[in-house]
């Protein structure tokens, strides 16, 4: 871990990958789909999605195999993710409806949260922002009943911006100036430095 933390993301796959070599011989199926999962997230640092989403979905089948559901929800949910990132949003939104029809039936909250934010993502990316709105509105719902301090500060900045952008300048303040509180307490100086931007850009 120390080395893709230090960004060295090609030496920690390889590291990874010997680990899952090991995993194998023991035949340690949740541990393989963390492995996986590991090596999933450092391509997806060095944005090669199409490795990242061959190891989500090598992870989520040993996830699956081991019963573990939301685990293996969450790889869905990074699929939709990389496709997003690709613009394949069709597939992307298909993948994410996929998750949530998961998610649902076993009341798992937090994914759904995330899913939910992924698709107001991928909507207005489309710029598609009422469907946008809507989707951001009910991961906040979550969040805030979570207590997830940055995602609900990242949501309320979300909503802020699309508010804005439909002349709901009241309601965009209002939004973004919650977003700036929690960042500030939280002390993330580059997340406050970003709302400040936007809410000065609402104001001029």
């Amino acid at each position: 871990f120390i080395a893709q933390l230090q960004s060295e993301y090609y030496e920690a796959i390889n590291h990874f990958k010997k680990a899952i070599e090991y995993a194998l011989r023991e035949n340690d199926t949740e541990l393989l789909g963390t492995l996986h999962n590991d090596v999933a997230v450092c391509y997806s640092y060095i944005s090669d999605f199409a490795a990242s989403t061959d190891y989500y979905i090598k992870a989520g089948a040993y996830y699956e195999k081991a019963k573990l559901l939301p685990k293996y929800i969450t790889t869905i949910t990074n699929i939709a993710r990389n496709n997003r990132i690709l613009r394949r949003y069709t597939t992307a939104l298909t993948e994410y409806r996929n998750a949530l029809h998961l998610a649902t039936p076993i009341n798992d909250e937090s994914n759904t949260a995330f899913i939910y934010q992924g698709i107001g993502i991928t909507y207005d990316e489309q710029g598609k922002s009422d469907s946008s709105l809507f989707y951001f509105k009910k991961a906040l719902s979550i969040s805030t009943k979570l207590n997830q301090r940055r995602k609900t500060a990242e949501l309320l900045n979300s909503i802020g911006i699309i508010l804005k952008n439909q002349h709901e300048y009241d309601s965009s303040y209002a939004y973004m100036s919650k977003a700036r509180a929690i960042f500030n307490e939280l002390k993330f100086e580059q997340d406050v430095k970003h709302v400040d931007v936007n809410i000065g850009e609402l104001l001029c």
